[in-house]
């Protein structure tokens, strides 16, 4: 894979973690646990989205070994934040996203009454 694809595809979980705050942070009716394909072990209770992103994970999975991982996993890319490298450890790229994803929180905490009455109107 071409280092620019990669760069911009390692970009995909943030915006899915960016996405789901503003799920969570509005009560929108969209369930979180849809992004993640691991309900799709369960035919009898998987929904389309869940079914659809696991087909597409194994799709991608035959030509770039653990795409979904890499390029799609919101949970993975959350727990990225919080991991420790070490002594040497410098504010990143991540960091800056973490950061800007904290700050969105409290933007949108801070609107939410508006927000809410506006949607109910």
């Amino acid at each position: 894979m071409p280092p620019a694809l990669d760069g911009i595809l390692r970009i995909l979980p943030i915006g899915l973690l960016a996405v789901m705050l503003v799920v969570i942070m509005w009560s929108l009716p969209l369930d979180p646990a849809d992004i993640e394909p691991f309900d799709a072990f369960v035919i009898k209770s998987a929904g389309w989205a869940t079914i659809t992103m696991a087909v597409a994970g194994l799709i991608a999975a035959r030509f770039i070994p653990q795409a979904y991982c890499r390029y799609g996993c919101p949970t993975g890319a959350l727990l990225e934040f919080a991991r420790a490298r070490g002594k040497n450890d410098r504010f990143g790229w991540r960091d800056w996203a973490a950061l800007l994803l904290v700050l969105c929180a409290a933007l949108l905490a801070a609107g939410f009454d508006s927000f809410h009455a506006w949607l109910n109107a």
